[in-house]
C-alpha cells in the first residue's frame, strides 16, 4: 500500500485543504462544467437564481400528444437530472429543493421541465466555484434545520421536507422529499418534516458516538412555522 498523501478529487469532486485557516472545502468544478459541456451550456448566460419567478411545475405540462412525446424524445431529461442530483447530493445542497421538483417529471417530461431544468444547470455553472466549507474546531456541536412547504405539489398537494443537520457550520446531512402522505394544515407539514430531521440528528449522533466524540447535550433543531 502506498501513501498518496492528502485527497485532492474523489467521486467528481475536488478537495482543497487550507492548512493555515483550517478549512476542507469539496467542490465540483471539474465535474459541473462536464455536465455543462454535454448539455451545451457553455455559453449560456449567467443566472443569479436557479428559479424563474412564479414557476409551478405540474405534471399536466407533460406531453399530451404523439408529436410533443416524440418531439421530446431528443431532450436528456432523465440524463440531465440525475446529473444534477449528483451535484446536490455531493456538494450543492442549494438546489436540492428544485432537482426534487423535477424528479418528479421523469416518466414523461415536457418542455415546461426540460426547460427549468436547464434553468437549474445554469446557476451551478455561474457559481461553479461554491462548495462546502468545513471548519476545524475542537467543539463539534451537532445542530439542526427543518421546514416544510405545505401542499406545494400541485398534482396531489403532498408537502416537501427540508432538512440540514450541521456540524462545523457545515452541512453533513441534508435532504428535500416530498412526504408520503397529505397534511391537512401547515403545522401537521411541519411536524412531518420535523420527524425526519429527528431521525437524521439521532443517526448523526450515532455516528459520532462511534467516532468517539459523543453528543452529550441535547441537539437544538430549528423548526420554521
Amino acid at each position: 500500500m502506498k501513501d498518496l498523501g492528502a485527497a485532492t478529487f474523489i467521486l467528481g469532486m475536488e478537495i482543497d485543504h487550507d492548512t493555515d485557516a483550517g478549512t476542507l472545502m469539496t467542490k465540483q468544478t471539474r465535474y459541473i462544467d462536464d455536465v455543462v459541456e454535454r448539455f451545451g451550456q457553455q455559453s449560456a448566460k449567467p443566472v443569479d437564481n436557479p428559479c424563474a419567478s412564479g414557476m409551478k411545475l405540474s405534471k399536466t405540462q407533460s406531453p399530451g400528444t404523439v408529436e410533443d412525446r416524440a418531439e421530446m424524445q431528443s431532450r436528456p431529461y432523465r440524463s440531465l437530472i440525475g446529473c444534477l442530483l449528483y451535484i446536490t447530493t455531493c456538494t450543492r445542497p442549494d438546489i436540492a429543493y428544485l432537482v426534487t421538483q423535477l424528479s418528479r417529471c421523469l416518466e414523461n417530461p415536457g418542455l415546461q421541465h426540460w426547460r427549468a431544468a436547464i434553468l437549474v444547470l445554469r446557476y451551478p455553472k455561474t457559481t461553479r466555484e461554491h462548495g462546502i466549507v468545513y471548519q476545524g474546531c475542537d467543539d463539534v456541536t451537532v445542530e439542526a434545520f427543518t421546514d416544510a412547504d405545505w401542499g406545494s405539489n400541485i398534482d396531489d398537494r403532498r408537502s416537501v421536507s427540508g432538512v440540514m443537520v450541521m456540524m462545523g457550520n457545515a452541512p453533513v446531512v441534508f435532504n428535500s422529499k416530498f412526504q408520503r402522505t397529505v397534511a391537512l394544515s401547515s403545522a401537521e407539514a411541519e411536524y412531518m418534516a420535523l420527524s425526519i430531521c429527528l431521525q437524521e440528528v439521532l443517526w448523526t449522533r450515532v455516528m459520532m458516538k462511534d467516532m468517539g466524540k459523543e453528543q452529550v447535550n441535547a441537539t437544538q433543531i430549528w423548526e420554521g412555522n
